[in-house]
């Protein structure tokens, strides 16, 4: 099997390339951070029968307000009310230890 072209969007920097393939050797040659390790790494995924598969890290940067948006709203009343109890308590335990330093105890 040969593989003609590869088409990769939204995968880490690559928000959307075309890379055609030789029929024996393609070498990929670019300056640094742009985008050459990305696009392999897309390939070894995609064809990776197991192992690492594709990740949230994967994901364009300029994607993640979105996804994490769309996260918060999967997320159930009953977790969004355990989350804000996790905050709250954070909240105090910082303020404790800033009350015990600014008194010159230790935390």
């Amino acid at each position: 099997m040969h593989i003609a072209h590869l088409e990769i969007a939204n995968f880490r920097k690559l928000l959307s390339v075309r890379i055609d393939l030789a029929d024996k050797t393609t070498l990929f040659v670019g300056a640094n951070n742009s985008g050459k390790t990305s696009a392999m790494l897309a390939l070894r995924r995609f064809l990776a029968k197991r192992g690492r598969t594709f990740e949230k890290h994967d994901l364009t940067l300029c994607h993640w307000a979105g996804i994490n948006a769309l996260g918060q709203t999967w997320m159930t009343q009953r977790e969004r009310e355990r989350e804000r109890e996790r905050e709250r308590q954070d909240a105090t335990q910082l303020a404790t230890a800033r009350s015990m330093l600014r008194a010159g105890r230790s935390v």
